[in-house]
């Protein structure tokens, strides 16, 4: 499986809206996302959020629930960027710490495969396995994201722990 390793020298911050249940990995398209990312693209919009970020890039934030089965629950937030927490209305703060990071290229219209597919890759891979984090992850859409275009693709992005 095709991955970048890439460094983030320093923490970078968001603001987002919490997903009102748990996601599992292995039933992501069970959860209704997409409409839960029109509600918090509404919600973002009509609110005032300082130091915003001037791309147009958000994440899916996903933070593993622990103490549950073996399965792979996590809490998911929708959150876009800023410089530094100011003024954040009730939007939830979500830190990505400056570290290695495995970015994974996935192409939106099989996300949900993809991405059980790279989860499966990480847990079974042994050079990689006690090499990653999956505490917590995020799915990175960059500017280029157009989810009404065939071929758009995103990044799950998913942390290496440190030495």
């Amino acid at each position: 499986m095709k991955y970048t390793l890439t460094e983030c020298k320093e923490d970078r911050y968001f603001v987002g809206l919490k997903y009102p249940g748990e996601v599992s990995i292995q039933h992501l398209g069970e959860a209704g996302l997409p409409f839960f990312w029109t509600t918090f693209s509404e919600q973002f919009f009509q609110s005032h959020v300082s130091d915003l970020v001037p791309k147009e890039e958000a994440i899916g934030y996903m933070k593993r629930i622990l103490d549950r089965d073996r399965d792979l629950n996590y809490e998911y937030y929708a959150a876009c960027e800023v410089t530094q927490f100011g003024e954040t209305g009730d939007f939830d703060r979500i830190i990505i710490p400056k570290g290695q990071y495995l970015f994974f290229e996935i192409l939106f219209r099989v996300k949900d495969r993809e991405i059980v597919s790279v989860v499966d890759f990480l847990q079974k891979e042994s050079s990689l396995r006690d090499r990653v984090d999956l505490s917590y992850c995020f799915e990175y859409y960059p500017e280029t994201f157009n989810h009404n275009e065939e071929g758009t693709f995103f990044y799950l992005v998913v942390p290496v722990k440190e030495d």
